[in-house]
């Protein structure tokens, strides 16, 4: 069993705001854990085993309230892993981004 731990980027302060519900993907497209994520309070995911065999690798979907959507894969070693939804990074237009 591998644990997942999924920050947003953001301030603290703006945590209510910030928080995002959360799917984890396996490689072939099924979902193998859904919750919440913000910048005060990480979303924990424990991944069971398939078969006895430890996923190498998820997909991270974060959905946003305009209906768009943020992601990172994750290579998975050892029991835990972690990654970070950078909202800034997803911007319509280049020169929005900062």
């Amino acid at each position: 069993m591998t644990q997942l731990t999924v920050s947003v980027s953001g301030s603290w302060s703006e945590s209510r705001l910030l928080t995002l519900p959360v799917d984890v993907y396996a490689s072939d497209g099924s979902i193998l854990a859904s919750g919440t994520a913000s910048p005060s309070q990480p979303g924990r995911f424990e991944l069971v085993e398939r078969r006895g065999l430890p996923w190498d690798r998820v997909h991270v979907l974060g959905k946003l309230p305009n209906g768009s959507s943020v992601q990172q894969t994750v290579e998975l070693r050892g029991d835990r892993a972690e990654t970070t939804l950078r909202l800034g990074d997803e911007s319509p237009h280049e020169w929005l981004q900062w």
